[in-house]
């Protein structure tokens, strides 16, 4: 089972809710309920969040989330625009 993350765009499959996880809930022994808000308005109003149980959501993609992207191994130094030195230490005497 895919793991559902805030901002995913999923659907309940007993209603047909679609909609985006805005909050996620996690039981003591295991359960796991996620508030699903629908991106309809009604009467001029969005509608309200429906707590729904992990198992009955499928995931339809990714919503409001950026792509991830590939974590990149580049070396962060700071605002410097030089790597630092390398130094060697000799501990023969």
């Amino acid at each position: 089972m895919a793991v559902i993350k805030l901002g995913m765009q999923v659907k309940d499959k007993v209603s047909g809710l679609t909609g985006i996880a805005t909050s996620i809930t996690e039981f003591l022994y295991g359960c796991k309920r996620i508030g699903v808000t629908p991106q309809e308005v009604k009467d001029g109003k969005p509608m309200e969040e429906s707590i729904i149980d992990e198992p009955q959501l499928e995931i339809l993609g990714n919503g409001i989330l950026e792509e991830e992207k590939p974590k990149t191994t580049k070396r962060n130094y700071g605002d410097r625009d030089f790597k630092p030195m390398k130094h060697e230490i000799n501990l023969r005497r």
